[in-house]
């Protein structure tokens, strides 16, 4: 598997294999150069800014990812404004399921 390893002060394409003793071996193929490493950084940043949520459909096991800033609105942000929760789905499907099975929970509200 080829992936990014820092070594030191210096960024290098590397790939990761089984050595012939079974054991993990990675080997350095190069240097990356300048464009290569701002994407890279790039990237890391907005892997970092990502967070893990759970699809909000209880019968859905999937684990979306989105800014942490959208995070905060959902459950924060939107709650004290609106007076209502906004929840993250990974689908439209599940979020149309889920909204079908509490419709008579909102529908007694009414």
């Amino acid at each position: 598997m080829t992936n990014i390893q820092i070594r030191g002060k210096i960024a290098y394409l590397a790939q990761d294999h089984l050595g012939p003793d079974g054991r993990q071996v990675r080997e350095y193929i190069r240097p990356l150069d300048q464009d290569e490493l701002r994407e890279y950084r790039k990237s890391m940043q907005t892997r970092q800014a990502l967070v893990p949520v759970s699809c909000c459909n209880p019968k859905c096991d999937q684990i979306i990812l989105i800014p942490r800033d959208q995070k905060q609105k959902f459950f924060t942000t939107y709650p004290l404004r609106y007076g209502r929760f906004t929840l993250p789905y990974c689908s439209k499907k599940c979020q149309d399921d889920h909204t079908r099975e509490l419709s008579p929970l909102t529908e007694q509200s009414h």
